[in-house]
């Protein structure tokens, strides 16, 4: 329907009074305030509960890894002491029980007891300079070859030893060499020794063995059957049994080495080399009676 001007423009102002009264009366919603009495009460008793931290240590807690990594310097002198071989200092150490100990005192008993160990070795040396017929008592002989068997005393003892003018001496130094691990450290000392400062002092049957193993050819071992028929003992054996070897020479080490000893002649020299040499045992004076 076609209202008129007047009509249409009432309306319009009518409804435009409307969304302005509706504006009007909004008003802006205040944002909430938070007090400290609207804290939750979980979160109020939790912060007072936790204790502050602590600012120290309590005493007899337990020490911290850089407090524990350095001794003491009482324990310290006493490692030291122990170290030296102070007796009262090992036995000090030794009366704590093994799981109390720490690595640094088990390697100050070690060194303790090695010291000790090499001072007795350097007093039997001392005695037996004094008083030569100990090389012929079998139980001085036998503590003195198990000290020749630590090897954190061998060299104080064998050195000493090799200053001493006894055919004993290259006899202990022999048995080393031969019985020990080859490349070992105390066999190479007893062998510098014994084919050094004490070689002088070698018995006629072991100066032929000493020959005979240093031999590096069938003639040159030819030579020598006639002296270890003389002179040698069984200590020569297991050198002579090497000669049964028939390779080892020549290009493919096929060869036999010691041809020369095979001609019938030379065989039947060899054989009564080794038969003189087992008739004469020899006895190690270190060895005890019915050991």
């Amino acid at each position: 329907m076609n209202l008129p001007r007047q009509a249409l423009v009432a309306i319009v102002c009518a409804i435009l009074g409307f969304v302005a009264g509706r504006a009007g009366d909004r008003s802006p919603v205040p944002s909430p305030s938070v007090s400290p009495a609207a804290t939750p009460p979980a979160a109020a008793s939790t912060s007072a509960d936790v204790p502050p931290p602590p600012t120290s240590v309590p005493s007899g807690s337990v020490p911290s890894p850089a407090s524990s990594a350095a001794p003491a310097p009482d324990d310290a002198a006493l490692l030291q002491r122990a170290r030296d071989g102070d007796l009262p200092a090992l036995k000090a150490i030794e009366a704590r029980e093994p799981r109390d100990r720490t690595i640094e005192e088990a390697l100050a008993l070690e060194a303790g007891h090695a010291s000790l160990a090499r001072k007795e070795a350097l007093r039997l040396v001392e005695d037996l300079a004094a008083d030569p017929a100990l090389f012929r008592d079998p139980t001085t002989m036998a503590h003195l070859y198990r000290l020749a068997l630590d090897p954190a005393v061998a060299p104080t003892l064998l050195a000493g030893l090799s200053a001493q003018r006894d055919a004993v001496v290259p006899d202990l130094l022999f048995d080393l060499v031969t019985r020990g691990e080859p490349g070992a450290r105390l066999v190479l000392l007893a062998e510098d020794l014994l084919l050094g400062a004490a070689r002088g002092n070698a018995s006629p049957a072991l100066e032929i063995a000493l020959q005979a193993r240093a031999s590096r050819t069938c003639e040159r071992m030819l030579t020598l059957l006639p002296r270890i028929a003389e002179q040698a003992d069984d200590r020569v054996l297991p050198i002579l049994r090497r000669l049964d070897v028939r390779t080892g020479c020549g290009p493919k080490r096929a060869d036999d080495c010691q041809a020369c000893l095979r001609e019938p002649a030379r065989a039947k020299e060899l054989e009564a080399a080794r038969e003189a040499a087992a008739g004469r045992k020899f006895v190690a004076p270190w060895a005890l009676p019915g050991r």
